[in-house]
């Protein structure tokens, strides 16, 4: 049976980094996960499903 790691967490809340320390120790890391950007030059490591999933829940709700 596969087994799953999710980190879950506010932005700007460390979430990257402790994937990047999970992946240092041989956890699996996204396929598709997001480019990194000027506030992240290493990436941000959310699969791309989880972001477009995260704002339609974001939008549903009214925010951003």
């Amino acid at each position: 049976m596969k087994e799953a790691l999710v980190v879950l967490g506010m932005h700007r809340s460390g979430t990257s980094f402790l994937v990047g320390a999970l992946s240092a120790l041989g956890h699996a890391l996204p396929r598709d996960r997001q480019p990194g950007g000027a506030d992240n030059r290493h990436g941000h490591f959310e699969p791309g499903a989880v972001v477009a999933l995260n704002d339609l829940i974001l939008a549903a709700g009214g925010g951003r």
